[in-house]
């Protein structure tokens, strides 16, 4: 699946999670995830990097994402600050893909972050697709 695709979903999909019961809400969007071609599981954690709702991971996997992912997002966190000190950025995605084509997608949300898991050498198909953004405006995507 094209990965400024995938990102752009989670990230829409965690920017509308504002109702009283957050992590109902969260659900629920992930379902829409789960049917991406290449979805393995996922991981939403706590503002304190607690795993409190996993898919498809094993607890001992969530809780290693967990604390990892924490460094990583800290240590990503601090370098954004010092690239543009005035604050002006902050993360709010990041992706990573191995060797072997798994991709780690993260998403920070105010109260919650995302981890997605992901096989990108499931689809071997490369085509464009069209879709509807915000805004009535109309990006290319390529699916992988």
């Amino acid at each position: 699946i094209n990965a400024e695709y995938m990102g752009t979903f989670i990230q829409n999909m965690m920017a509308q999670v504002a109702t009283e019961d957050k992590l109902r809400d969260l659900t629920l969007k992930i379902n829409k995830i789960k049917s991406i071609p290449g979805f393995k599981g996922y991981i939403v954690l706590t503002q304190d990097s607690i795993p409190i709702n996993i898919y498809n991971v094993s607890e001992e996997e969530a809780v290693t994402y967990a604390s990892l992912i924490k460094d990583l997002i800290i240590k990503t966190s601090i370098m954004l600050k010092g690239q543009w000190p005035k604050g002006e950025e902050e993360l709010k995605f990041l992706r990573m893909r191995t060797k072997k084509g798994i991709e780690i997608v993260v998403t920070v949300y105010s109260d919650y972050s995302l981890i997605v898991l992901q096989d990108c050498t499931t689809v071997a198909d490369v085509k464009p697709k069209e879709m509807k953004t915000e805004g009535d405006e109309q990006r290319q995507f390529y699916l992988i």
